[in-house]
């Protein structure tokens, strides 16, 4: 791979502040990589070559900061954006014991300037339109997707402030894209948490900022409180980390159903 490839790639793993204890695997990665060909984000496809994934995307990182520049909008934006990188290449390093990146398709999203963070939630312009006769819609109205990283607390205090943060931010940067309302899909809106969660928890207190719109059944809280790839079967033997994670297990254990449902917000 070209030096200044190699440079660039080094760049942003310096700027996105990974975890010292991955410096020796990425130096051999970085060494090894092969980007001949790639150019964007928006051509590059999952790679089994995992280290590979992570280099190709780090490389990225430097066009679209380049587009943050020409629109005006601010490093800390920016990098806060990126952290996702790092949030999903931990991960992957806590379940193959390796350094890596798997989420190849989810974090397009954030190199093609679609998708930012804004304080604790994230915001994604997407080609979905709203349809919800509540909000008196017409047909054609856009939405703001609402995204929820794995970064630590979610208090209803900090959602509400990217909400408004999202508010300005898009009026700013993105005027033309007169959005209708957020939605969120999510298994945090579950109305079967409750049982699970006491009064007050910031996961219903989240989930109490959005009108519930539709649902369907779905274990994707699984991968989420445990590990990836857990699953009915196997949630019985993985670590239970907190007393929610126990609860949920011994609720999968007698059969409860749980959902993902779609909420909307003015």
């Amino acid at each position: 791979m070209a030096g200044s490839k190699k440079n660039i790639i080094k760049k942003w793993y310096d700027k996105l502040h990974f975890p010292t204890e991955y410096d020796e695997q990425f130096s051999l990665i970085l060494e090894n990589c092969d980007l001949g060909g790639v150019t964007v984000a928006e051509e590059y496809e999952y790679n089994e070559d995992t280290g590979k994934n992570l280099c190709a995307y780090l490389y990225f990182c430097e066009a679209v900061s380049e587009k943050y520049k020409r629109h005006g909008i601010s490093d800390e934006i920016l990098l806060d954006t990126l952290s996702d990188i790092v949030v999903w290449t931990k991960i992957y390093y806590g379940m193959w014991g390796k350094v890596g990146f798997a989420e190849v398709s989810w974090i397009r999203r954030h190199l093609t300037f679609k998708l930012f963070k804004l304080g604790r939630l994230q915001f994604e312009i997407t080609d979905a339109e709203c349809d919800i006769d509540a909000f008196d819609t017409e047909c054609g109205d856009p939405i703001l997707a609402v995204h929820i990283p794995g970064v630590g607390p979610l208090s209803e205090s900090d959602a509400i402030a990217s909400f408004n943060m999202a508010k300005e931010f898009f009026g700013s940067y993105f005027p033309a894209y007169s959005y209708k309302c957020f939605t969120c899909h999510s298994w945090l809106l579950d109305p079967t948490l409750k049982k699970y969660l006491r009064d007050g928890a910031n996961i219903l207190r989240f989930a109490e900022l959005f009108t519930p719109v539709s649902s369907e059944k779905s274990d994707t809280l699984l991968k989420y409180i445990f590990r990836r790839d857990t699953t009915r079967e196997s949630v019985a033997n993985e670590e239970k980390k907190s007393g929610f994670a126990e609860r949920i297990a011994d609720a999968i254990a007698n059969g409860e159903i749980f959902y993902e449902v779609l909420g909307a917000r003015k």
